[in-house]
C-alpha cells in the first residue's frame, strides 16, 4: 500500500498529464509551424524523444495511481497498472493518427507512443510504492529543470562562449547540455530524497538509491522505444545530408549521456542527502573496573 495515499499518487498522475499534454502540444506547433516537409520531418525527429518520455512518465503515474486507488488482487496488479498506463498513451497515439495520417512511420511512432505508455505502467507496479512516487516526482524535478534552463537557451550559451564559429557553439552546447543534465540529476535527487523522508523516514538505502536513479532508468527505457519507434524518420532526416546525418548521431548520443548522468548522479544525491541525515551510533560505554 503505498503511504503516500490516493492524494499524493492523483497529484502526480496530474502533474505528468500535464506534461505529457504541454509536450503533445509543444510538438504539434513545432511541426506545423516550419511549414515545409523538411522542417516538419527535421521537428519530428527532433520532438518525439521527448513525447515519448512524456508517455512513460504519464503511464508510470497512471499505473502508480490506479493500484493506490483501491487494493488490488495480486494477481490483477500488473495487468491493471499496465492498462492504467496505456490509456493516456492510447489517446495520444489516436490524436498522432487522426492529425498526420496512417502512414507505417506514423503507425510506428503512434505504436512507440502507446508502448512507452504501457511500459511506464509496468514501472509503476513496482514495490515498494512510495520508491515509484519518489521516483515519479524526482523525473518531474529533472524535467522542469531542463524546461527552465530551454527558456534561456540562448542566453545561456552565450554564457557558455557561444560564438560566430561553430566550433564554438558546438562547445556551447555541450556544455549548456552537461550542466542541465546535472542541475536535473541533482533536483532529481533532492525530491525523491524528499519525498520517501516524507512518506516514509525507514526506509532503507537502496530505496533511495533506485529512486534516485529512477529519472535515468525511465529515460533510458524511453531511449530504446524511441530508437525502435523512430528508425523512420531517423533514418529519413539522416538522408538529408550529411549534416543531419551528423546532428542525429550527436542528438542521440547527447540524450543517452543525458540520461546516464541522471541514472548516476540522481542516485548519488539521494544517498547523500540520506546520508546527511543519519546519525553517528553512540560508542558503547566500557566497563567500569574498580582497582583494589
Amino acid at each position: 500500500m503505498n503511504r503516500a495515499g490516493p492524494r499524493g499518487a492523483l497529484i502526480l498522475l496530474v502533474l505528468s498529464l500535464v506534461w505529457f499534454a504541454a509536450m503533445l502540444w509543444s510538438a504539434q506547433a513545432n511541426i506545423t509551424g516550419t511549414g515545409t516537409a523538411q522542417g516538419a520531418l527535421i521537428q519530428l525527429s527532433d520532438a518525439l524523444p521527448v513525447v515519448v518520455a512524456a508517455s512513460v512518465l504519464a503511464g508510470t503515474a497512471a499505473g502508480l495511481a490506479a493500484l493506490g486507488w483501491r487494493p488490488v488482487r495480486a494477481a490483477l496488479r500488473w495487468p491493471v497498472a499496465m492498462g492504467a498506463g496505456a490509456t493516456p498513451a492510447a489517446v495520444a497515439a489516436v490524436l498522432i493518427i487522426w492529425g498526420y495520417g496512417s502512414r507505417s512511420a506514423i503507425l510506428l511512432i503512434a505504436t512507440a507512443v502507446l508502448v512507452a505508455g504501457t511500459l511506464g505502467g509496468a514501472l509503476g507496479a513496482v514495490r515498494p510504492g512510495e520508491l515509484v512516487a519518489a521516483g515519479v516526482a524526482g523525473t518531474l524535478a529533472a524535467f522542469f529543470v531542463a524546461f527552465a534552463l530551454r527558456v534561456f537557451e540562448n542566453q545561456l550559451l552565450g554564457l557558455f562562449g557561444a560564438g560566430t564559429t561553430p566550433g564554438s557553439q558546438l562547445t556551447a552546447a555541450s556544455r549548456l547540455a552537461l550542466t542541465t543534465s546535472l542541475l536535473g540529476a541533482a533536483a532529481a535527487g533532492l525530491v525523491a530524497f524528499w519525498y520517501l523522508r516524507r512518506t516514509g523516514p525507514e526506509r532503507r538505502f537502496p530505496v533511495y538509491l533506485v529512486a534516485g536513479a529512477f529519472p535515468g532508468v525511465l529515460l533510458l527505457l524511453a531511449e530504446a522505444v524511441t530508437l525502435i519507434g523512430g528508425a523512420q524518420v531517423f533514418h529519413a532526416v539522416s538522408g538529408l545530408s550529411s549534416a543531419d546525418r551528423a546532428i542525429v548521431d550527436y542528438v542521440g548520443n547527447s540524450r543517452l549521456n543525458h540520461a546516464l548522468i541522471l541514472l548516476f548522479v540522481g542516485a548519488l544525491v539521494a544517498l547523500l542527502c540520506l546520508g546527511r541525515t543519519l546519525r553517528p551510533a553512540e560508542p558503547a560505554k566500557a566497563d567500569r573496573t574498580t582497582v583494589s
